[in-house]
């Protein structure tokens, strides 16, 4: 039943008890003030205080029915409100939810939308610097400069922008981006995290992590992505040293460097000198003792190419294999010359000359087949034993990275 139902019945019911002291006073009250005839006076006075209670009754009726009204609609109001925050709060909860879990997935950011929120972005203010917070970006609506979207809170834009065109880089190449625009360029990197290049400035950028990078700026408070290009993963370059301060068959000083890792292309290099070959397996010839730096690139099937550097250590210096002592009376002819051994089995022009310990030349050759037999041609007599000679060795065509000269002492035995 209505509320106006209720008050309705109320008022037909409604009966004024009946007091009768009261009547008497009031009676005698209004006899003192306007003497008449008692006949008539107690008939007046019952109608007229009846029907001013009637009114009053009537006026408490309409104010209770009134505030209750009242009461309903501010109850109504404060639902609706309650209701519209909460939905509100929801959808910008879900909006910002759904950008972090991208971005945390390293998924794409939506092309040609926008995510609509209030909040404007905060700390993207210096030029080149990463910036950690993450704000700056989940306060912004995320726009496309073309295109639809079905999603809910989403609108296409366009925009005009001259976004640099970046071909897909691999992890840590440096690319340099110039931002010719009036207004600040952001890079936007897989973890979300953003550098600035501030208007007519450029940068040279250099990835440190893989995956998709997203160009954008900022109008309206809305982040607008202008375009995306790829950093592609490096995979590893490795390589082991296997015999070390060894030789070959050449009797060259050889160092065997083996790739462990595939790759399309292989690049050698030694102390930042880069070696002819290009083979996954090479020899390095290293003639001085000491440490060398010995460097591997490279390049896989994406184009990207990936480094490795290892430490060689010689232990002594190459000096043609040559003995220290010889014995021209021995009938082992291993024994019995003189010439580094080294000459013996390269492929090279050169020259051989004994001294005395006075600076005299004793002997002199080119032949590798014509050792020095002790003998002085000049005396035609065979040197004592115990007795010192300087030897020399002049390379008319040496190895790559090799001397060009030798020398040495050899004792007569």
């Amino acid at each position: 039943m209505s509320l106006e139902n209720n008050i309705k019945q109320s008022l037909e019911n409604f009966e004024i008890p009946y007091d009768h002291k009261a009547w008497e006073a009031l009676s005698q009250k209004l006899d003192t003030a306007m003497p008449i005839d008692n006949s008539t006076s107690r008939k007046f006075n019952y109608k007229y205080i009846a029907a001013a209670g009637i009114i009053a009754v009537i006026s408490v009726s309409l104010f209770l029915l009134n505030n209750k009204n009242t009461s309903k609609l501010k109850l109504n109001e404060a639902s609706v409100n309650k209701h519209f925050t909460k939905q509100e709060s929801t959808i910008i909860s879900e909006s910002s939810s759904s950008i972090a879990t991208r971005n945390i997935q390293n998924k794409p950011i939506e092309n040609n939308s926008v995510k609509e929120q209030n909040e404007k972005p905060q700390n993207l203010k210096v030029e080149g610097q990463q910036l950690n917070s993450e704000k700056s970006i989940q306060n912004l609506g995320l726009v496309s400069k073309t295109g639809t979207s079905n999603g809910p809170n989403l609108r296409p834009v366009n925009s005009k922008f001259n976004s640099p065109n970046i071909q897909d880089v691999c992890l840590n190449e440096r690319i340099k981006i110039e931002n010719t625009n009036s207004e600040n360029l952001i890079i936007i990197s897989p973890n979300n995290k953003q550098t600035i290049i501030e208007s007519n400035k450029s940068l040279n950028f250099v990835p440190t992590i893989d995956g998709e990078y997203h160009l954008a700026h900022i109008v309206n408070d809305k982040l607008i992505v202008e375009n995306n290009f790829d950093v592609k993963a490096n995979q590893s370059a490795d390589f082991i040293i296997d015999n070390e301060n060894s030789y070959n068959e050449k009797e060259l000083p050889t160092v065997v460097l083996k790739s462990t890792s595939f790759g399309n292309e292989y690049s050698w290099s030694i102390d930042g000198k880069t070696l002819n070959s290009t083979s996954k397996e090479i020899d390095a010839h290293l003639y001085k003792k000491g440490n060398y730096t010995a460097t591997l690139v490279i390049t896989h099937q994406n184009g990207c190419k990936s480094k490795e550097s290892k430490t060689i250590r010689i232990a002594k210096d190459y000096n043609l294999l040559a003995v220290d002592a010889f014995e021209p009376l021995s009938s082992n002819s291993k024994l019995n010359t003189f010439i580094p051994f080294a000459l013996t089995k390269r492929d090279v022009r050169f020259t051989m000359i004994v001294f005395d310990v006075n600076g005299n030349e004793v002997y002199r050759t080119n032949d590798a087949n014509e050792p020095w037999n002790g003998v002085d041609p000049k005396t035609n007599e065979t040197a004592k034993s115990g007795s010192m000679y300087v030897w020399k060795v002049i390379l008319e065509n040496p190895e790559e990275g090799e001397k060009g000269q030798y020398g040495g002492s050899v004792i007569v035995r």
